[in-house]
């Protein structure tokens, strides 16, 4: 007798197909289910609202439980098109702005070049044409 435990969590499955390259928003087609699973938490997706800033790596067929590893960043920063800056030093905190020098997705770190004086910061993807830089 083969026995697995399993924990009970909550993540979503696709309620239609999605092809790899529509780019039709994801969140649009999950439902919300339990499962239990021996697999770690960090494989299934726990949050909707995070959806909004990937897309998907392959197609996904309808019924199929959406896990992260399926899903890429969306590129909210494009290179060379001003973007959002807050700099962050000793807890206080300045916005600005800055130009990119690649695109980048949420959580993706990328360099930015202050206009006015040329240098170059490295900064953190946090939103649509927003970057957080800690000097």
């Amino acid at each position: 007798v083969k026995t697995e435990i399993g924990k009970k969590i909550k993540t979503f499955k696709l309620s239609k197909n999605i092809d790899r390259f529509n780019q039709e928003k994801i969140n649009k087609s999950i439902l919300p289910i339990e499962i239990i699973t021996s697999e770690p938490e960090k494989y299934f997706v726990e949050d909707p609202e995070t959806l909004k800033f990937f897309r998907n790596s392959r197609p996904l067929k309808s019924g199929d439980l959406l896990l992260k590893s399926w899903l890429i960043p969306r590129d909210l920063i494009k290179s060379n098109k001003q973007v959002n800056v807050i700099l962050i030093n000793n807890g206080i905190q300045i916005k600005s702005r800055g130009i990119p020098t690649q695109n980048a997705g949420i959580n993706q770190m990328v360099e930015i070049i202050n206009p006015l004086t040329k240098k170059k910061f490295l900064g953190q993807v946090i939103g649509e044409s927003l970057v957080k830089v800690e000097l």
